[in-house]
């Protein structure tokens, strides 16, 4: 809704649409049914081994790059995320099998959108698995309703977790 407010108001302003990217933003039909051409991401984080607290929030910063051809739209509000792209993360066990557990989305704010190229610092929120153990937190873009970009050909950010 807001963005479509954002292009009528840069409509009767006699402005055009088009980020300052150059890449115009999807109309909200195109941004809930349309696939990426590409899920190739590069995420980065010059964080290491982890020790953390069982069931414990905490945070690692993390690069984001968009490597792909079509521009990331993030920020939807709650219950209205089908189409976006925001960080998240899954947790996988000690042999390798991917946990239950969904992560918390972070937005890629304050931007709304990542165009081809671009890049993002993101202080990715997380809570750490419930019991003790070693994990790999895999960090990767999601596009939401549709797909997580490493089960599309992404490159995820894998680190090490030791969890007490």
């Amino acid at each position: 809704m807001r963005q479509v407010f954002v292009i009528l108001l840069a409509m009767l302003a006699g402005c055009s649409s088009r980020s300052d990217n150059g890449v115009s933003p999807a109309t909200d039909g195109e941004r809930q049914t349309r696939r990426l051409q590409s899920y190739a991401q590069d995420i980065s984080s010059s964080t290491g081994n982890l020790k953390v607290r069982h069931d414990a929030p905490f945070a690692v910063d993390v690069i984001v790059k968009n490597i792909g051809p079509d521009p990331w739209l993030s920020g939807g509000q709650p219950g209205d995320k089908a189409g976006w792209v925001d960080v998240s993360y899954r947790w996988l066990d000690a042999s390798g099998a991917e946990m239950l557990i969904e992560g918390k989305r972070t937005l890629l704010a304050p931007r709304e959108m990542l165009g081809p190229g671009e890049s993002a610092n993101v202080k990715l929120q997380i809570v750490a698995p419930p019991n003790a153990g070693r994990f790999t937190l895999r960090v990767s873009m999601v596009h939401e309703g549709v797909t997580w970009f490493y089960n599309a050909g992404g490159k995820p950010l894998d680190l090490s977790v030791t969890v007490d």
